[in-house]
C-alpha cells in the first residue's frame, strides 16, 4: 500500500482485476481519507480520489452492475 493503515474496508472488482482500499488509521492513530487501488495485473499501488471525511472501520459494498462503489460507516476521532 502507499500508506501504512489499519481499520480499513477493502473491495475486490473482478472486472478490473483490482483491490480498491478506502480511508483507515495510519500508525499515529489519525484517521485516514486516502483511498488506493492494487493492480493485479500490473502488481503495482495507485493513489485514487480521497474520501471527503477521513475515518477508519469502514464498511464497503460494489454494486458491480453499476461499476460503483459505496464506503458507509466507520469512525472519526476528531468528530
Amino acid at each position: 500500500m502507499l500508506n501504512k493503515r489499519a481499520f480499513f474496508s477493502s473491495v475486490f472488482v473482478k472486472l478490473e482485476n483490482s483491490l480498491f482500499v478506502f480511508g483507515g488509521s495510519d500508525t499515529d492513530t489519525s484517521d485516514l481519507a486516502a483511498c488506493e487501488k492494487f493492480s493485479l495485473i500490473e502488481s503495482v499501488w495507485r493513489p485514487l480520489a480521497p474520501m471527503k471525511i477521513p475515518r477508519n472501520g469502514t464498511s464497503a459494498v460494489l454494486f458491480e452492475n453499476y461499476r460503483v462503489i459505496f464506503v458507509f460507516g466507520g469512525n472519526n476521532h476528531k468528530t
